[in-house]
């Protein structure tokens, strides 16, 4: 059987533009905020959008209400921001129609930022159907995070779904529904292709025909099985027959299940919404760093140890990058440990709007940071971090109405042959961020997996 490359029903991608070196953006690129304030000029509206700017969010600013209707050609918004000096219930009918007008056209929630707290002024807001309703702040940098965590949840949190099977028919069936209902949804018709799909697509459940091509779907779901990170990976074995043994024999897990065909597109819906809840809920407890959501150390070596096997069958190259917080025990000494955190979870946020939703990112320990990129040239990878640099150094931190910045190191190496393994290139990207820290800090500094200098083979640590 011929190895065909995984077929992309929802948007036609092809192995070589998945994994582009040119393509760096993440959904979260794609945000646009309206933001209407009536003091846009002040210091914290200032300083909250320069934040959120750099999380790759753009902006159009209205004084009121009745700017909206009177401004042309208007880019569509994902979020409509508003920031009151007074109370909701202070605005007038029509200005509230307009405010609504705009979940009704957009279908886009609202964020209110307010000084006044009272149930006339939430009843208000909830009429309007907003649920974000935060108590007006100075702190540009809780602010941010509290409206990037909205975004995040509506705009990121996709629900991905592949579909295995090689009757096109039958794939569109299973497909059509899943697309009506906003999930994005892939097909997968040659097995053989499965750990490098899952990787590149990523998907948060696998829909499995009870044969595809000569391989029964059972066989399928063991050889899943066999990779640790795909071990809990939620799986819907699609059947004709009701035979419990079926289950049995393909290595399921609690969190999956059979689907006894001809299935109804609600049944449908609700067993995949049903599994990929809980599989979120378990994958963020065991996965995730719960400060910053990004992979925990054990997830991101794992996720290297994935990359490199997929590289070495592929021929393709991967880059590790190694950064950390200069003076981060400082940061904590000088401003507490509170700040240090919102320093961290800034950090994080940047990482995750400003990378590829195929780049692995973790948290490494304390404030380091580990970035995992396939396919990516040095000059990309350079141009890239070296952005995230000089936007992270500009982002405003505040503590007891002090302002301060915070800067990066960065060291980072790119394998090609793949001689080494994924701990050797953890370890070269740390001597490479140890040169960048030595040579001065807020900078990138670069090691080839052949360039390992005997002096920095194992770093005394600085101190940020």
């Amino acid at each position: 059987m011929t190895n065909k490359p995984p077929i992309f029903l929802e948007t036609p991608i092809n192995k070589q533009n998945l994994w582009s070196t040119v393509d760096t953006e993440s959904i979260e690129n794609h945000i646009h905020i309206w933001l209407l304030d009536e003091q846009i000029q002040n210091k914290t509206t200032q300083e909250l959008i320069q934040q959120l700017q750099a999380l790759h969010y753009s902006f159009s600013l209205f004084k009121g209400p009745g700017e909206i209707n009177n401004s042309p050609n208007r880019i569509k918004p994902k979020l409509l921001l508003i920031k009151l000096t007074q109370s909701l219930t202070s605005k007038s009918a029509a200005e509230l129609q307009v405010i609504s007008s705009v979940v009704e056209e957009y279908n886009c929630p609202i964020f209110i930022i307010t000084p006044v707290d009272d149930f006339q002024s939430r009843l208000c807001a909830t009429r309007l159907g907003i649920k974000d309703y935060c108590l007006d702040s100075s702190n540009s940098n809780l602010l941010s995070q509290r409206i990037s965590e909205v975004i995040e949840h509506r705009f990121t949190a996709e629900t991905r779904v592949l579909f295995m099977g090689d009757d096109p028919g039958i794939a569109r069936k299973y497909i059509s529904p899943l697309k009506n209902a906003g999930i994005t949804a892939a097909t997968l018709d040659n097995p053989a292709a499965i750990a490098e799909t899952l990787l590149a697509f990523k998907p948060e459940l696998v829909l499995i025909e009870s044969q595809v091509a000569s391989y029964s779907g059972a066989d399928i779901v063991g050889v899943i099985r066999q990779y640790s990170r795909w071990n809990q990976l939620p799986i819907i074995y699609l059947s004709p027959l009701s035979t419990v043994a079926q289950q049995d024999q393909g290595g399921f897990t609690g969190n999956d299940g059979i689907l006894i065909e001809p299935i109804s597109d609600e049944s449908l819906l609700s067993a995949i919404y049903d599994r990929i809840y809980l599989s979120r809920r378990l994958n963020s407890a065991i996965n995730k760093d719960s400060l910053t959501g990004l992979l925990n150390q054990s997830s991101i070596k794992e996720a290297g140890n994935t990359t490199m096997m997929r590289m070495r069958r592929t021929q393709g190259t991967t880059t590790y990058v190694m950064l950390d917080i200069d003076n981060f025990k400082k940061i904590n000494d000088t401003y507490g440990h509170s700040s240090g955190d919102a320093v961290l979870t800034a950090l994080a946020r940047l990482l995750k709007n400003r990378l590829r939703r195929t780049d692995s990112i973790g948290r490494y320990g304390g404030d380091e940071f580990l970035i995992i990129l396939s396919n990516c040239d040095d000059d990309n990878s350079r141009k890239i971090f070296d952005n995230i640099r000089q936007l992270f150094s500009n982002l405003p931190f505040h503590h007891l109405g002090k302002k301060f910045t915070c800067t990066i190191s960065i060291g980072l190496t790119r394998a090609s042959e793949h001689r080494l393994d994924s701990a050797e290139l953890i370890d070269i990207a740390d001597n490479a961020l140890y040169l960048a820290k030595q040579s001065g800090r807020n900078q990138i500094a670069q090691l080839s997996p052949t360039d390992r200098p005997t002096s920095i083979n194992v770093p005394v640590p600085l101190l940020g």
